[in-house]
């Protein structure tokens, strides 16, 4: 087979930089600078979730981390940042098998807002904004979850598949995409 003069050599693929972390990595998520000034990592480990600021320099090459904060939390298959960060808290969502969690985080500590019981089956997938949180299930359902109403269930959608993905529109925020596993996509007007 004949390699395209665009593509790296396998044994030639370096990293630029590396975050050394302590376990297992299950789940990652990253966000965009915002109002909070850096990009912000939540990586989620068997044992704790740790949140970092990447920092950026103006050099191509210039990069660095701060830890803001580690917490031991076990379980968490899944991690979605909130579409904003507000002020200098940062809130996202965890997933275990059933069950959502809420944090808030600053520099100085760290909040578990919510812990909500959601499905009765495997989460597949779980999205965050301003106003609301979805998730899809095994269970065949969407449920979509109030954030101005502490993080009541607000809808509640079935299927006749398990649900493999939730998204909201980035355009949009309330309009949601939901795909099933019988192959069919589904967009819902949450207004």
């Amino acid at each position: 087979m004949k390699r395209n003069a665009n593509q790296m050599a396998p044994q030639s693929a370096r990293p630029s930089f590396e975050i050394p972390l302590s376990d297992k990595i299950i789940t990652f998520e990253c966000s965009v600078p915002s109002i909070h000034g850096d990009p912000i990592l939540i990586a989620a480990l068997a044992r704790k979730i740790i949140i970092f600021a990447l920092e950026f320099g103006n050099e191509e090459f210039s990069f660095d981390y701060r830890l803001i904060k580690e917490i031991a939390e076990t379980d968490t298959k899944i991690i979605k940042l909130c579409s904003q960060i507000i002020a200098r808290n940062i809130l996202f969502a965890t997933c275990t098998v059933q069950s959502i969690k809420i944090f808030m985080v600053n520099d100085s500590e760290v909040q578990c807002l919510k812990q909500i019981k959601a499905h009765s089956s495997y989460i597949n997938s779980i999205d965050f904004c301003d106003e609301y949180i979805v998730s899809g299930s095994d269970d065949h359902t969407c449920k979509i979850f109030s954030v101005k109403d502490n993080y009541e269930e607000h809808s509640v959608l079935q299927f006749s598949s398990a649900v493999t993905c939730v998204r909201f529109n980035p355009e949009e925020l309330n309009k949601v995409l939901i795909s099933v596993k019988n192959g069919n996509l589904f967009i819902y007007c949450l207004k």
